[in-house]
This record gives structure tokens, sequence and C-alpha cells, in this order.
């Protein structure tokens, strides 16, 4: 559930993202970011492989939201909760985070990036 959108069924995978894309290579065409206060919100509803090479095509291909497995949008607040009682943990980038639900505000201006003193990724891009 998000300021401006809900959705309540069967999801294989959610992700919350405050960018659409790694590097040069852009995964959809929304284009949110931190900078405008809102996320990324994908929702792969079918876990069938099919559905699922459906959208990593279409990911490769900068248009995630054409996948008819996928719901797209974007929003400042997002509640995450299961449908039922069942106990299910966040990944957080890899690691384990709480315990849904969740409830996630995006806040401007408050992202701060720390390198290194000795400058070993000056030349790197973020």
């Amino acid at each position: 559930e998000t300021s401006n959108f809900s959705f309540s069924g069967s999801v294989d995978h959610l992700l919350v993202s405050l960018v659409n894309g790694i590097g040069p290579l852009r995964f959809s065409e929304l284009d949110e970011s931190i900078a405008k206060g809102e996320a990324n919100i994908y929702i792969q509803k079918n876990k069938e492989f099919i559905h699922r090479f459906q959208t990593v095509t279409s990911a490769i291909g900068g248009k995630m939201e054409n996948s008819s497995s996928m719901e797209t949008f974007s929003s400042k607040k997002i509640i995450i909760d299961t449908t039922d009682d069942t106990k299910l943990d966040v990944d957080l980038d890899g690691e384990l985070g709480p315990s849904l639900p969740v409830k996630i505000t995006v806040l401007v201006d408050h992202n701060e990036f720390y390198l290194p003193e000795d400058n070993s990724l000056l030349n790197t891009q973020i």
C-alpha cells in the first residue's frame, strides 16, 4: 500500500528502489529518485519461469513495467505486509532486515556518503 496505490495478492518478488538502474543500464522508464522524494516499486506477481524470464528480458530492454506479470509505480510512503500471519523477513541489499510489516518513507536530503581518505574510489562511477 502506498499513498497513491494499493496492491493485494500473491507476490513472487517485491523491490523498492531509489534508482531505476545500475550505472548506464536502465531497467525501467520509472525515473523517480531520492532527489524527487519517491521510490520506485516493482512487484513480480507470478513465480512461473516464463513470467520471470519475461520480466528479465523487459528489464534488459529498459521497460520492466511492460512485463505483464509486473506492477510498477512510485511513491513517497510505502507499507508492506503479508496477507496472512506468515513471518517474512525483509532483505535489505543482501542483509537480513526486519520482519513484515514495514513502513518506508523516502526522506529527501537525508543521504550521506562517506569516501575513504586515501581517495581510492576517486575514479569510481556511482
